[in-house]
């Protein structure tokens, strides 16, 4: 590699690495994102084919979220390197493997190692997709020629991986708090507005806040309304529709 190369790639690296980190944006698409992560791994470590693939949340089998090459890798190999393989190998047990030659008369993975051959393959490596002790799935790196990847390369590849799982893991967690923090917004807002609804009703019926409230609750169930919703009309206008129920 000339120096001028070098410095390329270096560049593409850094780049790299500044896009895996930019999660929070509102217009991400996942799909796009692991995308361009599979594209780049394939540009950086001199792989033919990358393949991303997301571990399901109910069962031992892989999804593929995308792959750097579509052409080179039939959906018959994506269908059986999600059920067997480096891949989910790796997805099981969060560890690297590889490079591995796909070649021998009783292969380790028979399916696998047979299809990706027919495609033109010759050896595989992977990296789990994880964040500390939550595996979000693994990537899969398959070549055609040799020399196979490089000890250098396979770490990079598994840095690359991190990066990717560490944005998308604290992408989610954000979202969840997000979700959690408008939830308890929206059930406070409704509280206060119930608080509200039966002290008008209390004043109008001389009753009990307590009596207000049961008032409250019989007229939504008997005209199929939510309770937040007639709650909010009460204090609009200062009475239950139609009188009381």
């Amino acid at each position: 590699m000339t120096q001028r190369e070098q410095s390329q790639r270096e560049r593409l690296l850094t780049r790299t690495f500044v896009e895996l980190a930019d999660v929070n944006r509102h217009d991400l698409d996942e799909s796009d994102y692991l995308h361009a992560m599979a594209t780049r791994c394939e540009q950086l470590l001199h792989a033919d084919c990358v393949i991303v693939f997301r571990a399901q949340p109910a069962g031992p089998l892989l999804t593929p979220a995308a792959v750097s090459s579509p052409s080179a890798a039939p959906r018959q190999l994506l269908r059986a390197a999600c059920t067997q393989g480096p891949a989910l190998d790796t997805c099981r047990t969060a560890e690297s493997l590889g490079p591995t030659r796909l070649v021998g008369p009783t292969p380790r993975w028979p399916t696998f190692v047979g299809l990706a051959r027919a495609a033109g393959f010759r050896t595989a490596a992977t990296a789990p997709l994880r964040y500390h002790s939550t595996v979000l799935g693994s990537v899969l790196f398959l070549q055609a020629s040799a020399p196979p990847m490089a000890p250098e390369d396979i770490r990079l590849g598994r840095a690359l991986a991190d990066a990717a799982a560490s944005g998308l893991y604290f992408r989610h967690q954000l979202h969840r708090h997000t979700d959690e923090s408008v939830h308890l917004r929206t059930a406070l807002v409704s509280r206060t507005i119930i608080e509200q609804a039966k002290g008008v009703l209390a004043v109008q019926h001389g009753t009990s806040p307590d009596e207000a409230f049961t008032m409250l609750r019989a007229h939504a169930r008997s005209h199929h309304q939510r309770l937040s919703e007639l709650a909010q009309l009460v204090v609009e206008t200062g009475s239950l529709p139609n009188g009381r129920s």
